[in-house]
């Protein structure tokens, strides 16, 4: 009895955790942070994690120079064309690349036949996400698909500064992810686990650049991510200590006011958080 209890607090105090910092940023959806062993008919899984991206040839080539211009323009100069340019790139790369911190909340349930179904909140996402699982004698693996909205809102108060000069607003973004992945317990303590991914996100948008002297246009397309993540988790029992490294490669570019930004490059995400299973 005294162990039911236990467990009860512990995912209380997780879920309070997790909802008190569903605000506290954005960022896109590429982590996986959670064990290959799908779980078990009637096992619940309740995961807090916590993720920075860092898309790093889009901040150096696009979102820095962005930012530039800011400092450039704010004694109220007209921007030149060229600065109008990198204002434009700045924001939307800043809409789609995923840059920022975030928190999500993810809640599993296991399905029974090697099935599990698990929904994800946070970040401006929301997901929803199907597994099936292998067993490989002392390992596991998974394979399975997320469907998700994504609002693709700006995340960061250093970032938000280019907004004011370009505003993206009615983002519409959905994304669709296949992943397989292959791991194993290690008794109580320890998880193992690591994979591959691929996404691809159609998008649809309003750009807003009158502050800078250009018109409001639509914008749509699609981009995709491709790439691998490693992650493990410590604890005991029924709670762990988790923490991932996924790095993907973006596919993809935007057409705004006759130029073409590239938005492609290695996206670098560290996660970390708590996961309670019982």
């Amino acid at each position: 009895m005294k162990d039911i209890d236990g467990i009860h607090l512990l995912v209380s105090a997780l879920l309070v955790a997790a909802l008190s910092t569903l605000g506290a940023g954005c960022a896109a959806n590429f982590s996986e942070a959670r064990p290959a062993r799908v779980l078990r008919g009637g096992e619940i899984r309740i995961a807090q994690a916590s993720s920075v991206n860092l898309p790093v040839r889009v901040i150096g080539d696009l979102i820095e120079p962005g930012e530039t211009v800011v400092s450039n323009i704010s004694t109220g100069t007209t921007p030149s064309d060229e600065q109008a340019e990198a204002l434009v790139g700045s924001a939307a790369a800043t809409a789609l690349s995923g840059v920022g911190y975030g928190t999500h909340i993810d809640v599993g349930v296991g399905l029974g036949y090697r099935l599990d179904l698990s929904g994800r909140i946070g970040n401006g996402i929301y997901g929803l996400s199907l597994r099936r699982g292998f067993d490989l004698g002392s390992w596991d693996a998974s394979v399975g698909l997320r469907a998700a909205y994504n609002s693709g809102s700006s995340w960061v108060p250093y970032f938000d500064e280019i907004n004011d000069y370009v505003k993206v607003t009615e983002m519409k973004r959905f994304d669709g992810q296949l992943f397989a992945q292959i791991g194993r317990e290690l008794g109580e303590w320890g998880k193992l686990w690591f994979g591959a991914k691929g996404m691809v996100s159609p998008y649809a948008s309003t750009i807003d650049a009158r502050a800078i002297g250009l018109d409001t246009v639509e914008w749509s397309d699609t981009i995709g991510f491709a790439g691998g993540f490693l992650g493990f988790a410590l604890g005991y029992r029924w709670v762990h200590v988790i923490a991932e490294l996924s790095v993907l490669w973006a596919m993809g570019d935007v057409e705004l006011y006759d130029k073409r930004y590239d938005l492609s490059g290695a996206v670098i995400v560290p996660t970390w958080g708590l996961q309670a299973t019982f």
